[in-house]
């Protein structure tokens, strides 16, 4: 039974850190189709604001220990569903997520605080649970824009 619940535990742990959150916040276009490239840019040096015209953003939060490729997979492909050419990465950061208590509980503390013989009780004050540290779950932020050519933009647009 005890291998069964750390099991499932750990299956839960994978399948919760593994996962890539994808917000977008901007214009939608119709897809680019599979036959275009969708070019991935890493800073903003390398683009070019008199070809591309920003139509999007995106905050892009994964498991810490995911590789860039896992980033720039899930932009490329979101890129595409939105309509972008071009996706420019312009920000990577690893950002604290969900803190929480621990408890005696967790660690197996004793759950009763015994006084010494020694200690009178209305020196010592009340009785407390032991509580352990916050715990943050780290994860990697990756902040980038989506482009689109400007003489795409101005064709749909008109």
């Amino acid at each position: 039974m005890y291998k069964l619940v750390c099991g499932q535990i750990l299956l839960l742990f994978l399948l919760c850190g593994c996962s890539v959150n994808v917000d977008y916040i901007g214009q939608k276009f119709p897809a680019t189709p599979e036959s275009s490239e969708v070019k991935f840019l890493r800073s903003r040096r390398e683009m070019d604001l008199d070809e591309y015209a920003i139509i999007g953003r995106f905050t892009v939060t994964a498991y810490r220990k995911s590789d860039k490729y896992t980033f720039q997979k899930a932009l490329l492909e979101k890129a595409r569903e939105y309509g972008g050419d071009a996706v420019c990465q312009v920000e990577q950061k690893v950002i604290r997520h969900g803190a929480y208590r621990t408890n005696d509980e967790e660690f197996g503390a004793p759950g009763k605080v015994t006084t010494p013989p020694a200690v009178d009780a209305s020196q010592r004050g009340a009785a407390e649970p032991l509580t352990g540290d916050k715990v943050f779950v780290k994860r990697k932020q990756v902040k980038a824009l989506l482009l689109k050519k400007r003489n795409d933009v101005k064709k749909l647009l008109e």
